[in-house]
């Protein structure tokens, strides 16, 4: 059974959603470390972060896009879904 473009579309801007979510969380616990970083190195954690974030989401991206016109891609989905707790 293939997915439609839109449970697709859905769970991928949940997942971004929810990684950008994570992310922010990290770096609020970690405030005060990075208080003592100076203000470039503070910017190449934000990169570095954002660039984890953006390699995660699409290599989980391209797997789901691929595997959405197959029979495994609707199991994926809810797989993804349920490990990320999206909604």
């Amino acid at each position: 059974m293939q997915l439609s473009n839109d449970s697709v579309s859905g769970t991928l801007l949940a997942l971004e959603r929810k990684l950008e979510m994570i992310r922010q969380e990290h770096l609020a616990k970690n405030r005060s470390i990075l208080r003592s970083f100076g203000g470039d190195a503070q910017q190449d954690v934000e990169q570095l972060t954002c660039a984890i974030n953006e390699k995660i989401f699409q290599e989980i991206s391209r797997e789901l896009r691929r595997s959405a016109s197959y029979a495994d891609g609707k199991r994926m989905l809810e797989i993804l879904s349920t490990l990320l707790d999206l909604s």
